[in-house]
């Protein structure tokens, strides 16, 4: 039995599991490790719709935590191709997440963007960049399970090779990855050189990637972290307009790339931003006002950007 299959039993599952209960988490598991026809797919669903909401939710959660490309979004986008099936398996996890939200048991959750918010040019972690991710995922009282933090990325997926790794041996944690498309490389050229409008579809992709995440995690929160370039702020300016109540922070990098570029307005505490020059520490500081991080965190953060 994998990994992900012994922490289902350990997390859901108080007492001694059933023979029923250890073969469902592996074979889910094994599933999305394998082309999974149709047959698969209701397997999934029956497997999922069997299980209470709450034991559903922690399962799911669990789904989100392997870093390796195996995530919630690959369960509903790709391994349930059948447009019915995937109806019966998004109302499956809406249920779960409402069940989850009504229980208190969400966390607050992270989207953040990589390049020059995470990674300089360079692939060198930006001070103090791991240390409020790693905050934000432990949340305010350091208990906080994984499971909540979720990259997107403009990058498409031949160009984010190593990159999971890079990321884990920077003490970054654990996370899925919402890829850019590869199709609007190789199907629009123009775009090479265009960066107008390069942005302008980069930016659409990354609005559908966080709202996707939202509907996939129904009632769960999220701080949004990005940079000045490649249309963050718009996008999450976009993201609030659209579920102001979900985003409960939005954090800008400022980067040299981008200076003189106006940044779209947002609702009044809802966004800090981290002018060049200064450090995450500000951002932390930001956090922290808002309940979301705590003062030892925020310690972490400033040591480590040094302030």
């Amino acid at each position: 039995m994998n990994s992900r299959a012994r922490w289902f039993l350990l997390v859901l599952v108080p007492v001694a599991p059933t023979a029923a209960q250890s073969a469902g988490a592996a074979r889910i598991d094994e599933l999305q490790r394998g082309p999974t026809g149709e047959s698969g797919e209701r397997e999934i669903v029956r497997i999922l719709s069997d299980a209470e909401p709450l034991e559903r939710a922690r399962f799911l959660r669990i789904v989100d935590q392997g870093n390796d490309g195996y995530d919630l979004d690959h369960l509903a986008y790709h391994d349930v191709d059948d447009p019915v099936r995937r109806d019966e398996l998004l109302a499956l996890i809406d249920d779960a997440g409402k069940a989850l939200a009504a229980a208190g048991g969400w966390e607050t959750g992270v989207v953040s963007d990589i390049d020059e918010t995470l990674l300089s040019a360079g692939l060198s972690p930006i001070p103090g960049a791991s240390e409020l991710l790693v905050a934000l995922d432990e949340g305010a009282d350091g208990k906080g399970e994984p499971g909540d933090v979720h990259y997107v990325t403009a990058r498409p997926r031949v160009a984010t090779g190593g990159l999971r790794e890079r990321l884990a041996s920077e003490g970054f944690p654990a996370g899925t990855f919402e890829e850019g498309k590869l199709r609007r490389f190789l199907a629009s050229p123009r775009t090479w050189f265009d960066r107008e409008e390069r942005d302008d579809e980069i930016e659409e992709e990354k609005v559908a990637d966080v709202l996707r995440l939202f509907r996939l995690h129904p009632g769960q929160s999220f701080v949004l972290v990005g940079d000045d370039r490649e249309r963050d702020p718009e996008v999450y300016a976009r993201i609030l307009a659209e579920d102001s109540d979900r985003a409960v922070a939005v954090v800008i990098r400022r980067t040299h790339e981008a200076r003189g570029r106006g940044l779209p307005s947002f609702p009044d505490g809802k966004a800090v931003v981290v002018a060049e020059g200064e450090s995450y520490a500000v951002a932390a500081r930001f956090l922290s006002e808002k309940g979301i991080l705590s003062e030892e965190q925020v310690g972490r953060v400033e040591t480590a950007a040094g302030k």
